[in-house]
């Protein structure tokens, strides 16, 4: 039984590892493949959210519903956004190939494919965070909200990587691996897949803390802010790592 656990424990940090010095040693592929994309998406979707709340605050049933449907627009466009960056990083990951452009990607049909089960996996998240944080709070009371923050990441961190093994499939090969099907493939590797997921959700807690101690709850100085955003992007592409390192270890069969 001990065996079996520290092998799980040496495996998930061996793979998250490998997937945090993907995205450090290939910095520059990494910066190419997502930032332009999140600097379109940082600018429309502020400007979505501004007209979004322009038209909530209107006292016009109307402009209101249009409104809700402009959440649910704005919530697929920015799905859209990141299946590209997740589609091209794969790709870069599992094949070595670069995009061809610094906006590039948007012409690959299998992107909408990786939309479409990325928002079934986003919603199914969003009702599962909605109860967990109920649990959490009443398993960790007292707790201080970092901790319990981690908790909840951690969570849905391993729910999501669970769900969502299969999507590297679309990258590379227009195969639908839906979640259910991605739940099932993932069983045997659950265990390696939640240490992983718990080193992500310290990763990805990080820029939280960053901000929190050096300029406190209440403040919002800049430094920390631009290096708590640095770290939440390299996080990001680190996790889309995991989800690629997994999927080429026990899917595929490759070797670490």
């Amino acid at each position: 039984m001990y065996s079996k656990a520290y092998a799980a424990l040496f495996k998930g940090w061996e793979l998250f590892r490998h997937s945090f010095f993907m995205v450090f040693n290939n910095l520059g592929a990494a910066a190419r493949i997502s930032v332009p994309w999140i600097l379109v998406s940082g600018i429309g979707g502020g400007l979505g959210l501004y007209i979004i709340n322009k038209m909530l605050n209107l006292q016009v049933p109307m402009m209101q519903f249009a409104g809700v449907i402009g959440i649910f627009a704005l919530l697929v466009a920015l799905s859209a956004i990141s299946s590209i960056i997740a589609i091209q990083w794969h790709r870069f990951v599992l094949l070595g190939e670069m995009p061809a452009g610094y906006l590039s990607g948007w012409h690959d049909l299998n992107y909408r494919t990786y939309t479409v089960q990325v928002l079934k996996i986003l919603f199914f998240l969003i009702v599962l965070s909605y109860f967990s944080r109920t649990l959490v709070a009443l398993v960790f009371y007292g707790e201080g909200q970092f901790f319990r923050s981690f908790a909840l990441g951690s969570i849905i961190t391993f729910v999501f990587l669970r769900l969502a093994i299969g999507l590297p499939a679309i990258a590379l090969k227009g195969k639908r691996i839906g979640p259910a099907q991605s739940w099932k493939m993932s069983k045997d590797f659950r265990v390696v897949l939640f240490v992983t997921a718990l080193l992500l959700s310290l990763l990805s807690a990080l820029p939280e803390f960053l901000i929190i101690f050096i300029s406190g709850p209440s403040s919002m100085s800049l430094v920390p802010l631009l290096f708590a955003l640095i770290l939440t992007w390299f996080s990001m592409m680190v996790g889309l790592s995991i989800l690629t390192t997994f999927y080429g270890v026990y899917v595929e069969k490759r070797s670490v």
